[in-house]
């Protein structure tokens, strides 16, 4: 019994306009491990469904890399392809899979691997669809060859996110004070 530690309540005087509630350490650890846990959920469920889009249009690139079909022909005029389609289907598929790297943090395959960087991506990403446009080949190509480029900018947004809740997390285990007897 010696060893618990005894608490002695604090008593704040009721305030209308502001109520602080002061934890003490052990109070602080309990919510920022919860808001932790939370937070790694919450980015497990979100890697899920990244993984999934970019696995969709991943398997979509791999299909047409095949079939040489635009899937959108179907909803607009069919129009030629672009030049060297089936080298930027390739690029593509190579922009998917390293979403796919991205998204899987602490990996245990592939460790030597180092995945592009987003600007990198971007850059690749971008020019199939800005040749579709320049060479006027129409909505359904313009469309087609913008997949890979919404499917990093949904990637990325996520990842962005994931970061920012990681550094707020880190940040409130910064702000731990000192309250004996709390």
């Amino acid at each position: 019994m010696a060893a618990l530690r005894q608490r002695i309540p604090f008593t704040l005087e009721s305030n209308e306009e502001s109520e602080t509630v002061i934890l003490d350490e052990q109070e602080q650890e309990e919510v920022i491990e919860n808001l932790r846990t939370q937070e790694d959920a919450s980015n497990r469920q979100f890697r899920i469904i990244v993984r999934g889009i970019v696995g969709s249009s991943l398997c979509i690139h791999l299909w047409y890399l095949v079939r040489r079909i635009n899937p959108f022909n179907a909803f607009f005029t069919p129009v030629p392809p672009i030049p060297a389609a089936a080298l930027f289907a390739l690029i593509h598929i190579a922009v998917h899979a390293n979403l796919l790297l991205l998204s899987w943090p602490t990996r245990s395959f592939m460790q030597d691997i180092t995945p592009l960087s987003y600007p990198t991506l971007y850059a690749i990403s971008g020019v199939a669809p800005l040749i579709s446009f320049l060479a006027g080949r129409g909505a359904a190509n313009v469309l087609w060859w913008s997949f890979a480029l919404g499917a990093l900018a949904f990637h990325h947004a996520v990842q962005l996110s994931i970061s920012r809740g990681q550094a707020e997390i880190a940040q409130l285990e910064t702000l731990r004070y000192n309250a004996r007897g709390a």
